[in-house]
């Protein structure tokens, strides 16, 4: 089976969640949506909204809006 390629938000995303030590479910639940909506996020990076950035900040993570 092949892998789809990563791209920069997808991987900068999940290094820092390993740097934050946090896991994808609660993040998921802080940000109020379910893991499977999270992880469609990450892949895109541009279905989050300013109220998730806003926690996701709130969490340690750092972005370049």
């Amino acid at each position: 089976m092949q892998k789809t390629p990563i791209d920069g938000f997808e991987l900068d995303f999940e290094i820092q969640i390993l740097k934050l030590g946090l896991k994808k479910s609660e993040i998921a639940t802080r940000l109020g949506i379910s893991l499977p909506t999270l992880k469609a996020r990450i892949k895109t990076g541009e279905k989050f909204t300013l109220d998730n950035y806003k926690k996701l900040q709130s969490m340690g993570f750092k972005f370049n809006l």
